[in-house]
C-alpha cells in the first residue's frame, strides 16, 4: 500500500510528521483555519 498523504499546516506548510505538536496545538490550528475560512466567505 502507498504511504498515507502527509498532512501539512495550511499556513506554514510544514509536515506535521516532521514537526510533532501537542494535540491541543493541532486542534487550535484547525479551529483557526476554520474561522479564517468562514471569514473569507
Amino acid at each position: 500500500l502507498p504511504p498515507p498523504p502527509v498532512k501539512t499546516t495550511s499556513r506554514l506548510n510544514i509536515p506535521l510528521n516532521q514537526r510533532p505538536l501537542p494535540a491541543t496545538a493541532v486542534v487550535v490550528s484547525h479551529i483557526a483555519n476554520l474561522l479564517s475560512s468562514l471569514q473569507l466567505k
